[in-house]
């Protein structure tokens, strides 16, 4: 009798554990490191001594001027940051990024086109 209440135990615990194994939590997505003008724009604060440098980015071209200008509220209400880059040839724009309500930043779309013709051999 003791054996088959030992086999009970050890049975009854292992569906324990296996029923455990439903309920843990979603492993998140990894996230993904964010290009040269993202990170800038992210980890810098509009209006500060490094709020102006330069990027070379895959998206953008090489050898970038970034100037973060200023924080704002959308219309949605998530923070933003607009940025301006300058490439080498004088050709100039203007970039937004937003903080979701997520946490996760994300580049606005380029509504003035892609106003920096480059290469990736620029």
């Amino acid at each position: 009798m003791k054996r088959l209440q030992a086999w009970g135990v050890a049975l009854l615990f292992s569906v324990f554990l296996s029923g455990c194994a439903w309920f843990r939590a979603p492993v998140p997505e990894p996230v993904q490191p964010l290009s040269p003008v993202r990170e800038f724009m992210v980890s810098r604060t509009p209006g500060a001594a490094d709020a102006t440098g330069t990027v070379s980015d895959p998206e953008f071209g090489q050898n970038l001027r970034i100037v973060l200008e200023q924080e704002f509220l959308s219309a949605t209400g998530d923070t933003c940051r607009r940025a301006s880059l300058l490439s080498l040839a004088g050709a100039a724009e203007m970039v937004v990024m937003c903080r979701e309500a997520s946490g996760n930043w994300k580049m606005a779309p380029r509504v003035w086109g892609q106003g920096l013709p480059h290469s990736p051999e620029n």
